[in-house]
């Protein structure tokens, strides 16, 4: 029976992933008690219902006609969400035993939180994001071996294991659904720091995510391009007029590098072009997201920058 005061709804977005989706659920299911769990299902079409309703049936399944992508996918599902705590997840982790009793015991200052989010060898996926002064984000400590970690105040927390209070992710205006995905994470990270909300790593909660496993491995073209664009629409959305003048060197130096990466490596210049010019043509769409985001900014622009910043100082 669902306990109206559970803590946490963990939110599920899946597309045609069951074997990974159930690895989760299972990882999951000695504290179904103690948690709301919804899986918003991307209209799959490699028999996910039908696997949750016949192995998981307490699990709630939001079915959606159409792969609306993940951040919308996430909207939907946290729309409907019971607990004071929501926890994002990709369909292709697995929460380690006891973490989610340790995330329940913490206590708790922020308003949204990372775990250690570790790679299959162990080694570390993500310990939080940064946004630096090109405006690539990229994840703390990526590759290198946990050691020494310990709670601290971040700028972001990874959408594949993203805690966030309720009322806090609903005040800061939910995920951005133009993104469809990729960066949708760090967007939603700035808006809640910009408004005053304060993240935090938690190393105690280990989360173990195969990288990749939602989407598919590789550089695909699609992603890419998504990347590449919602760059753009992340910059343009969050930055106050100073910083964004101030960065705009660095920004387009972190474009030339990106191009550089596509043309001689990756092989995937087209996208990563297509990309950045559909970001910059839609600006003009997004102006109404810049102008509610910056209207609703508590900090100081002089916090901002040491944010960012700090970042650039932080691999």
């Amino acid at each position: 029976m669902y306990n109206f005061f559970m803590e946490i709804s963990v939110i599920i977005p899946t597309w045609n992933r069951k074997n990974l989706l159930k690895r989760l659920l299972l990882s999951l299911e000695e504290v179904r008690e103690k948690i709301e769990v919804i899986v918003v299902d991307n209209a799959s079409t490699d028999g996910t219902q039908k696997m949750l309703e016949r192995e998981f049936p307490w699990v709630k399944i939001v079915p959606l006609s159409r792969n609306m992508g993940y951040a919308p996918a996430v909207n939907r599902g946290a729309e409907i969400a019971k607990g004071n705590f929501l926890l994002f997840m990709n369909n292709d982790t697995v929460v380690e035993k006891g973490s989610i009793e340790r995330f329940l015991r913490i206590k708790k200052e922020g308003d949204f939180f990372s775990p250690l989010v570790l790679r299959m060898d162990g080694k570390i996926d993500s310990c939080g994001d940064c946004f630096p002064p090109d405006g690539r984000p990229y994840k703390r400590f990526h590759g290198k071996v946990p050691e020494r970690l310990k709670m601290e105040r971040i700028f972001s927390a990874p959408g594949s294991s993203f805690f966030v209070k309720k009322d806090a992710f609903f005040e800061a205006g939910k995920f951005d659904p133009d993104f469809f995905a990729y960066f949708e994470d760090v967007d939603l990270s700035f808006r809640l720091n910009l408004m005053g909300y304060k993240g935090y790593l938690l190393p105690e909660v280990v989360i173990y995510h195969l990288e990749g496993g939602t989407a598919g491995k590789g550089d695909t073209s699609l992603k890419t391009r998504w990347l590449a664009r919602n760059r753009i629409f992340l910059i343009y959305k969050n930055l106050p007029l100073s910083l964004l003048l101030r960065y705009l060197p660095w920004i387009a130096g972190g474009t030339l590098r990106s191009f550089l990466y596509h043309i001689f490596i990756s092989g995937k210049f087209p996208y990563a072009f297509l990309g950045t010019l559909e970001g910059i043509l839609k600006l003009w769409k997004k102006r109404k997201d810049r102008k509610w985001v910056q209207e609703r900014r508590k900090v100081s622009v002089e916090e901002i920058r040491k944010w960012i910043e700090n970042c650039r100082a932080r691999r």
